[in-house]
């Protein structure tokens, strides 16, 4: 719990304010999750504070949903295009995702349970996990780095980006954020 704080501080995700009178506030919660290797150990404890969003008002705390990922068929392609073609493939992951990208609406939401509670809410300023308008918000992150580094996006699969030039190949695809 404390790891995931730390980040939500570094990444300056919210601002503890008064409570505003008739404004829906969206509630969270606290996940746990034990990650094992292959073998069943335990890797380590992982708690992910997560907003309720299932109390988000559409029009009011959220506008849009929609963020692709690229389809199974097109990772398969990229794969099998890799390998006829020797090239080489990377995988990365981003931790905390969500949290890298600014919110476009007002969200309020109940302080984590442990925080003093005394009349105080957060004012979201960035995407947490399980607000209705945060896949949409990494997404829009993502394909804003992606055009900056000049990939063009696939016509046929929007969770597909690429480049081609004299140099090579480049094929970028947006997976699932898992928790």
């Amino acid at each position: 719990m404390e790891e995931e704080l730390a980040l939500t501080a570094k990444y300056d995700v919210w601002d503890v304010i008064d409570e505003p009178a008739d404004i829906n506030i969206v509630g969270s919660r606290w996940v746990f999750r034990i990650k094992r290797d292959s073998n069943g150990k335990i890797l380590k404890y992982r708690a992910r504070l997560v907003a309720q969003g299932f109390t988000q008002m559409y029009g009011i705390d959220f506008q849009d949903t929609f963020a692709p990922v690229a389809r199974l068929s097109s990772i398969r392609a990229v794969i099998a295009l890799a390998a006829s073609e020797d090239w080489e493939l990377h995988q990365m992951d981003v931790k905390s995702a969500h949290l890298n990208s600014p919110i476009d609406t007002a969200v309020y939401m109940r302080l984590p349970p442990g925080y003093s509670q005394n009349g105080k809410v957060a004012l979201v300023k960035r995407g947490i996990y399980g607000l209705r308008q945060s896949g949409n918000l990494w997404h829009k992150t993502l394909t804003s780095a992606f055009t900056e580094l000049e990939l063009a996006r696939s016509a046929v699969d929007q969770g597909v980006f690429y480049s081609h030039d004299d140099e090579g190949t480049t094929i970028v695809y947006e997976g699932l954020p898992y928790i």
